[in-house]
């Protein structure tokens, strides 16, 4: 009935009292993709959607250049650092959109991120010059004024947003 030794191998190696000591103990940390790896696979790539990615990048493109074209507007000083908050917030939204895992969500996110910078340049030049010369149309091109006072620290900033958009686009979560 009651064996001594059998109640004394039970208690090894942290084993509980009812379970006999060869008993394969559940893991209490389970790895994601331990288990099935093809199961989870195929799971995230269920929930990837390439359209709302595009929606999500295309919708924080927008939003991102009214903001830096507000923030521009005001100050009246081109602000670089505000490229990393383009590229944080078209990435987060091509992220939360598209729910992708590839590559391309991450090329969706810094190509949006660019759209959104030069956006907003260049729709804060207008309004700039709108608001120093009281007119919109004055026959001064917008772009020909972009590409002359465009430097080195505009790419710059423009390469740290889409680095910061591909990156944040990338999870799936």
């Amino acid at each position: 009935m009651y064996n001594e030794n059998e109640n004394q191998q039970n208690q090894q190696v942290g084993q509980p009292y009812n379970q006999p000591y060869n008993q394969p103990q559940a893991n209490p940390f389970p790895q994601p993709y331990e288990e099935n790896p093809q199961l989870n696979f195929h799971q995230a790539n269920n929930t990837q959607n390439l359209t709302k990615a595009l929606i999500g990048g295309l919708l924080g493109a927008a939003v991102s250049a009214t903001i830096w074209t507000i923030i521009t507007v005001v100050t009246e000083y081109r602000i670089g650092y505000v490229a990393l908050g383009v590229g944080f917030l078209v990435g987060i939204l091509v992220k939360l959109f598209g729910k992708g895992y590839a590559p391309i969500y991450g090329i969706i996110g810094g190509a949006f991120a660019l759209l959104g910078c030069v956006v907003g340049d260049l729709v804060s030049i207008k309004m700039l010059i709108a608001k120093t010369l009281g007119s919109y149309d004055l026959g001064i091109s917008t772009f020909d004024f972009y590409k002359d006072s465009l430097g080195v620290m505009d790419l710059l900033f423009y390469g740290i947003a889409v680095v910061t958009g591909y990156k944040t686009s990338l999870g799936g979560r």
